[in-house]
């Protein structure tokens, strides 16, 4: 049974589709919090939450210490930074360069984990080009 998109999620997802990073439920939360009235961080969970489950937003898992939110919902891999965690998206590899007999592959998701050039530039990492 799909619910009604009410104002707090209709707001939420708005907000999740308006930034250019991966949040977590935490991040979209400290960043609404002062522009809804009586919003909390429980309803931007169940919602964000809700919006996976009717296909709305992806629910993304780095491994890491909590889940993402992705608004892009084309399929596509991710880059993630081990030094300053951005997470960045580029696309993925065909699928038909997956020729397996005893598999059909309908996506192909990677995450990719290292350094961002920003973080190699800094930190005077080589890059790995030579």
């Amino acid at each position: 049974m799909i619910k009604k998109l009410t104002k707090h999620r209709q707001f939420i997802l708005e907000e999740l589709r308006s930034r250019n990073d991966h949040p977590t439920a935490k991040q979209i939360f400290e960043t609404i919090k002062f522009k809804s009235y009586k919003l909390s961080f429980a309803t931007v969970y169940n919602t964000l939450e809700y919006l996976s489950k009717i296909n709305l937003v992806k629910k993304v898992d780095f491994c890491a210490d909590s889940i993402h939110y992705d608004p892009d919902l084309s399929d596509h891999s991710h880059t993630i930074c081990n030094l300053c965690n951005e997470i960045d998206s580029f696309p993925s590899p065909k699928k038909e360069i997956f020729v397996l007999d005893y598999f059909y592959v309908e996506t192909i998701n990677i995450n990719a984990r290292g350094v961002c050039k920003k973080c190699s530039n800094k930190n005077s990492i080589p890059n790995g080009k030579n």
